[in-house]
């Protein structure tokens, strides 16, 4: 059986090897105990650890020039500064889209 509590969405089922949880489920920087436990006919096991969802990057701005244009055919440069990571070592990925009068994202950069 699995038992998360209220606050936490996930799903699985009894042949995957992943627990996959709702995104939003856990608040960034809060402990979490993962408890799993396991029956058969011939018994029960159990298993656990704790784990602590990393913040996002933070205190930080980025800025694009020039404010406005077409893309393709003009050129913007974005800089971004004073950005904090709790967590230096993590693995860090960067996206730039373009966003119409439409509200439609198109993904130029990753």
């Amino acid at each position: 059986s699995l038992d998360a509590g209220s606050n936490v969405g996930f799903s699985s089922n009894k042949n995957s090897k992943y627990i996959v949880v709702d995104s939003g489920s856990f608040l960034p920087g809060v402990p979490y105990v993962v408890r799993v436990t396991v029956g058969t006919s011939t018994g029960v096991g159990q298993a656990e650890t704790t784990v602590t969802p990393a913040r996002p990057p933070y205190s930080g701005q980025c800025v694009v020039a020039p404010h406005g244009g077409m893309t393709i055919r003009d050129n913007f440069t974005v800089a971004c500064s004073g950005w904090t990571d709790d967590n230096p070592d993590d693995l860090l990925e960067y996206k730039v889209y373009a966003k119409q009068k439409s509200g439609h994202r198109s993904l130029l950069m990753r």
